[in-house]
């Protein structure tokens, strides 16, 4: 396996015309890092996504994500709601009390995420459950380690 820092593979997949995501990236490492304790392998047992947390990096690729197919990966809410102890609060445009709120761009549905809900995560778990095969160890050829295993 090639072992890089992040820059390395930032800059290599840069010249194959992938873009990086700090975003997706961070938000991607901070649940790998939530899930680390909690026994969720499909084979049920301890799972440490060590690699997830520290390495794992996010790429998008420009010319796949503008199709119009894709437009409602990165939506979300974009009309201002207020503001309390520093965090922003939006709503979604065209809604609430305001009356300026009807002069606003509604976001077309086609446009919003889609809604999931902790059933289809199970359902999603419960599919890769039933496929994963356990694989036996591999054969050690060095004599050194395979004694210090058996």
């Amino acid at each position: 396996m090639e072992v890089h820092d992040d820059d390395f593979w930032i800059e290599k997949m840069t010249m194959f015309g992938f873009v990086y995501s700090p975003m997706l990236t961070n938000a991607l490492r901070k649940i790998a890092i939530s899930e680390q304790t909690t026994g969720f392998a499909p084979n049920g047992l301890y799972l440490n996504a060590q690699h997830l947390c520290l390495s794992m990096q996010v790429f998008i690729n420009p010319v796949v994500a503008a199709l119009p197919q894709h437009a409602h990966l990165m939506a979300e809410l974009g009309c201002y709601l207020k503001t309390e102890k520093g965090v922003h609060y939006k709503r979604e445009c065209g809604t609430g009390d305001d009356p300026e709120a009807k002069l606003e761009s509604v976001l077309p549905k086609e446009f919003h995420s889609l809604s999931l809900d902790p059933s289809q995560d199970e359902k999603w778990f419960t599919h890769v459950k039933a496929r994963v095969k356990a694989r036996k160890p591999e054969k050690i050829i060095d004599p050194e380690i395979s004694n210090k295993v058996s």
